[in-house]
C-alpha cells in the first residue's frame, strides 16, 4: 500500500548548484592556467634553446675561421684559455686530437662527415652541453682542422627546471585561490534563491501578503521575484475568493437546508392531515429548487475550468439572437414597469446557448435592480475583431468598493444593489465565466445612483476557443 506521504518526500538530493557551479569554474580555471603556463613553458624553453644554439653556431663559425688564417698551433693556447665561455677541441685531418679542454673527454668524437648546422646535446658529468663540429676550409699553407666547440647550458636548464616547480606552486595556489572565490561569488549570486526559498517556508494560508524585495538583484533574478510576487498576488486574490466563496456558499447551503429541517421538525412534531403536509413538501420544493440551482451552477464552473471540454462554435445573427431573449423577458419587463429595448445587428461567433444564458443573466439582474420607469437597452455593435454586446439599465448603480468583486462566484453587494431580495451573486460570475471562455472580455461600468453598463466582447475568431481561461 501507497504511503500518501510519500509524494511529498523530498528525492535524494543532489549536488547543489553552488557546488557544481564551484567545480566547473574550478576546472575552467585549471584548464586555462595549464593552458597558459605551458605555452609560456613552451616559448621559454624555445627561446632559451634557439639562443643557445644560435651561440654554439657563432663560436663554431668564429674559431673555424681564425684556424684558416694561421696554423692552429699557434691559435690553441689561447683558445683553451680556461676564462673562454666554451670547450673545445681540435682535431688533424686525420682525425687525431691536436689539443682539448678538460670537459671535452666527456663528449664524444664528432664524425667526420659533421657540419656546423648539426647541434649534439650532452648530458655529461661536468653539465649539460650543447655540440656542433666542423672543418675549416682549404686554404695555402693552412692544414684542414676538425674544429669541435661545446657550450655549457646547464644553467638554463635549471633555469627551466625552476620554472617548472614555480608553475605547479603557482597552478596549486591559483585552483585554490579559484575554488574559493569561485564559491564566495556563486554564493552571493545565488544568495537571492536562497532569499526565494526563505520566503516560500515563510508562506502559509495567513501570511499570503509576504513579497519578496530584489532591489539590489541581478537582471535576471529581478524577473524571477516580480514573477514569483505576481504568483503570490494571484494565489492570495484567488485564496480571498475562494473564502470568502466558500463562507458565502455554506451560508447560501445552510439557509435552505434548515429550512428544510424546520418545516420537517414542525410537520413531525404532531399528527397532520394530508393537505397540511402537502403543504409542508411544497415549501420544501422551493427550497430543494434553490439547492439543485446552487449544485447546477457549481458543476457549470466545473465544466467551465475543465481544459478537456470541447466548446462547440456557431455563427449567428446578434440581433434575432438578443431580440428572442428580450421576447422571453418582456412580460416580467411589463410586471416590473421598465422599458426593454434593443439596437443594432452583428454576426457573432460564440456557444448560441452559452451566449443566450449569458445574455439572460445580464438582462435579468438589470431588470431586478431597475426601479418602475426606468429603462434597459442592449445595445449590439459589428467590430472588425469582435461582436460588443452592451447592456445598460438606469437601476441602482454599483458601489465602487463592490465593483471588483461584484463578478465572483456568490459574491453579494451590501450596497445600493441590495434594496430588493437579493440573489445568489452567481450571474455576473456565470457571464465573465462564458465570456472568457470564448476568448473574450468583460467590462463593467457603474455609477451609484445612475445606473450600470456590462458590455462583453465576442471575437470573431478567436484563437483558442477550446482552451478556457483560468479567472484571475
Amino acid at each position: 500500500m501507497n504511503d500518501p506521504m510519500s509524494d511529498a518526500l523530498p528525492a535524494r538530493a543532489k549536488p547543489s548548484i553552488a557546488s557544481r557551479l564551484t567545480l566547473g569554474y574550478t576546472l575552467w580555471a585549471l584548464v586555462i592556467l595549464v593552458a597558459s603556463t605551458t605555452v609560456l613553458y613552451a616559448l621559454l624553453a624555445h627561446a632559451l634553446d634557439r639562443e643557445n644554439r644560435d651561440l654554439v653556431r657563432t663560436l663554431l663559425s668564429v674559431l673555424t675561421e681564425d684556424a684558416e688564417e694561421e696554423d692552429s698551433h699557434f691559435l690553441l693556447p689561447g683558445m683553451l684559455s680556461a676564462k673562454q665561455p666554451y670547450q673545445l677541441r681540435v682535431f688533424d685531418e686525420h682525425m687525431h686530437p691536436l689539443a682539448a679542454s678538460t670537459a671535452m673527454e666527456f663528449i664524444p668524437v664528432p664524425e667526420r662527415s659533421a657540419r656546423a648546422d648539426t647541434i649534439l646535446e650532452w648530458d655529461i658529468p661536468a653539465g649539460y652541453y650543447m655540440s656542433a663540429a666542423s672543418w675549416t676550409r682549404d686554404a695555402p699553407g693552412v692544414p684542414r682542422r676538425m674544429v669541435q666547440v661545446a657550450v655549457e647550458v646547464s644553467d638554463d636548464r635549471n633555469l627551466l627546471a625552476r620554472y617548472r616547480i614555480g608553475t605547479v606552486l603557482v597552478l596549486l595556489i591559483g585552483l585554490g585561490a579559484c575554488a574559493l572565490t569561485s564559491f564566495v561569488i556563486v554564493r552571493r549570486g545565488l544568495r537571492p534563491l536562497q532569499e526565494v526559498m526563505e520566503t516560500t517556508e515563510r508562506i502559509t494560508v495567513n501570511q499570503l501578503h509576504e513579497r519578496l524585495v530584489a532591489t539590489q538583484w541581478p537582471k535576471e533574478l529581478v524577473e524571477l521575484a516580480t514573477s514569483f510576487n505576481f504568483m503570490l498576488a494571484r494565489l492570495d486574490r484567488a485564496f480571498q475568493r475562494v473564502s470568502r466563496a466558500s463562507s458565502t456558499l455554506a451560508h447560501q447551503l445552510r439557509t435552505p437546508v434548515n429550512n428544510l429541517i424546520g418545516e420537517a421538525d414542525v410537520a413531525l412534531s404532531r399528527a397532520r392531515s394530508p393537505e397540511e403536509y402537502r403543504a409542508v413538501l411544497e415549501s420544501a420544493m422551493e427550497e430543494y429548487l434553490r439547492l439543485s440551482k446552487i449544485i447546477d451552477t457549481l458543476l457549470f464552473f466545473t465544466r467551465i475550468d475543465n481544459p478537456h471540454h470541447k466548446l462547440k462554435l456557431e455563427r449567428f445573427d446578434g440581433h434575432a439572437e438578443v431580440q428572442k431573449i428580450l421576447d422571453f423577458f418582456e412580460p416580467l419587463a411589463l410586471e416590473a414597469e421598465v422599458d426593454l429595448v434593443h439596437a443594432g445587428t452583428a454576426l457573432v461567433t460564440a456557444n448560441q446557448t452559452l451566449f443566450g444564458q449569458a445574455l439572460g443573466n445580464l438582462v435579468s439582474n438589470a431588470l431586478q435592480h431597475t426601479p418602475p420607469g426606468g429603462r434597459v437597452s442592449v445595445q449590439v455593435e459589428d467590430t472588425e475583431q469582435a461582436a460588443v454586446i452592451s447592456v445598460r439599465d438606469s437601476g441602482h448603480g454599483i458601489a465602487a468598493d463592490d465593483l471588483p468583486y461584484v463578478t465572483e462566484p456568490f459574491y453579494r453587494s451590501e450596497g445600493s444593489r441590495s434594496t430588493r431580495k437579493a440573489g445568489m451573486g452567481l450571474g455576473l460570475s456565470i457571464v465573465r465565466s462564458i465570456v472568457e471562455w470564448h476568448d473574450g472580455q468583460v467590462r463593467i461600468e457603474s455609477t451609484e445612483g445612475v445606473g450600470t453598463t456590462v458590455t462583453l466582447w465576442f471575437p470573431h475568431d478567436a484563437e483558442k476557443p477550446n482552451a478556457p481561461h483560468l479567472r484571475p
